[in-house]
């Protein structure tokens, strides 16, 4: 039931950001020359690149070390706060001079600034989010992304309709973010820190912070291979035009499944972290288990809705020039996204708990050198084949290596029946599937129902885990 109420709690701050990303995906095309648009991707690439591998270790360690069932230390909070500073001119740094590179020379100076200005907004907003929800406080963070992410959408689609510049979309969503990760932080300040730990103990934990975060800088890398190497390889060898179709039905596939795994996660990764830095392992070990027959439940219904109505999704969302890029690489994405939520949700956080992040290293690798061998296996099949295919092979090794490392760690206890009755109301339910998608002949009309069915699945099988 708890786990329940933190994915409610969570899922609007998440589906709105992820929402209006999609949306401004849509407008940016439409309302930005091909230029600029090429320009405000690659500044949120990169922005996100550079903050994933150098700044988000930080805000993992603040979930990991800060939070307990006697709240959040007011030094530990400060400490962390410097620590994300330096990480965050880093950051900026890297990604300034990664985008003057790499842009063209005449757009080298603006795509530098507004790398660095995107890196300072998520950094202030991220850290003070991540606080927040180490701290318990669901009610605030909810409110304060979603009205953030609203805004944001609103003010850049004026901002492209008005000057079609991409630099005036980065600076007004890198402001908005950066004053609401200050309003986040002025709440907390004020309400949610206490006074648990003297300077000694704080210190010995950022040490310990730092050790356990090091090694995310280099597994982060690792997992950006996996995440894009094939993109980089449809860039590489087929015309723009594939990778962009390739990448839509990319967006749509995975989505979903992180918005609603992440929303799960937020709540779900501070419990398991108090439970296991207070030494209730049994516990621990339980609530794993619940969480990832939670996955399961929420998610496989969604492969069934990529299985009978992948072209209609494409051609509703996209068009019908790109129905066969959702028909080839749709499912494959989803079933490769659920294998990587489930990975970094479930089983990277025993290694986590640990303090055993190097031990990620056999799964990234396993999965990138998969991923690179269907490149190099594959001259001459489809591109949105290829494509998928590295990304669902690589997710499901990556997948199977981090669980048998984690096993070696800690027995997640899982309950055997429950998994059982997941998965026989997801055979069970395919007849009900065939039928009644086989009688609709109307686009919008499959999509509807799918969506419907998908939603009474998943409502269905989160009953039977919970009860």
């Amino acid at each position: 039931n708890s786990m329940l109420k933190d994915f409610l709690w969570y899922f609007p701050a998440v589906l709105l950001p992820r929402f209006g990303a999609f949306a401004l995906i849509i407008f940016g095309a439409k309302l930005l020359g091909s230029e600029q648009y090429g320009l405000l991707s690659l500044v949120i690439i990169i922005g996100e690149g550079a903050d994933l591998v150098l700044t988000n270790w930080v805000r993992i360690g603040i979930a990991r070390f800060g939070s307990s069932k006697n709240g959040l230390d007011r030094l530990f909070i400060s400490a962390t706060r410097e620590l994300v500073s330096r990480t965050t001119i880093l950051s900026a740094f890297f990604a300034g001079v990664v985008g003057a590179i790499i842009a063209p020379l005449h757009q080298s100076f603006s795509v530098c600034i507004a790398c660095i200005a995107y890196i300072i907004g998520i950094a202030t907003l991220r850290f003070s989010l991540a606080v927040a929800q180490t701290g318990g406080q669901r009610k605030l963070c909810s409110l304060i992304e979603s009205s953030r992410a609203s805004l944001s959408v609103i003010i850049s689609i004026f901002c492209m309709y008005v000057f079609r510049n991409y630099l005036t979309v980065i600076f007004a969503q890198s402001t908005i973010a950066a004053i609401a990760g200050l309003i986040i932080w002025k709440k907390l300040n004020n309400n949610s820190l206490s006074d648990l730990l003297n300077e000694l103990e704080v210190k010995n934990i950022i040490t310990e912070l730092k050790h356990f975060g090091y090694p995310l800088i280099f597994l982060g890398l690792l997992l950006q291979g996996i995440t894009a190497l094939d993109k980089f390889t449809l860039s590489l060898n087929f015309p723009m035009e594939i990778l962009g179709k390739y990448y839509a039905a990319f967006a749509v596939a995975r989505t979903p499944i992180d918005v609603l795994c992440s929303a799960m996660n937020t709540g779900a990764f501070i419990k398991i972290s108090s439970l296991y830095n207070d030494g209730e392992f049994e516990k621990f070990s339980d609530l794993l288990g619940k969480q990832l027959l939670f996955i399961f439940s929420i998610t496989l219904p969604i492969i069934l809705v990529w299985y009978f109505c992948a072209g209609e999704i494409g051609e509703l969302l996209a068009g019908k020039d790109y129905i066969e890029a959702f028909q080839e690489s749709g499912l494959y994405i989803a079933i490769g996204a659920i294998a990587m939520n489930l990975r970094g949700n479930i089983f990277d956080a025993v290694l986590h708990m640990r303090m055993k992040n190097m031990l990620q290293i056999p799964a990234l690798s396993c999965g990138l050198a998969v991923s690179a061998s269907i490149a190099l296996l594959s001259s001459g099949v489809n591109a949105f084949q290829m494509a998928s295919n590295m990304y669902l092979w690589s997710s499901l090794s990556a997948t199977a290596v981090a669980a048998i490392v984690s096993y070696t760690l800690i027995k997640i206890r899982l309950n055997i029946k429950k998994l059982i009755s997941l998965i026989a109301v997801f055979v069970l339910s395919i007849p009900c599937w065939i039928y009644l998608i086989s009688h609709i002949d109307l686009t919008i009309a499959r999509v509807v129902v799918a969506c419907s069915l998908c939603v009474t699945q998943m409502g269905f099988c989160v009953w039977l885990v919970k009860r």
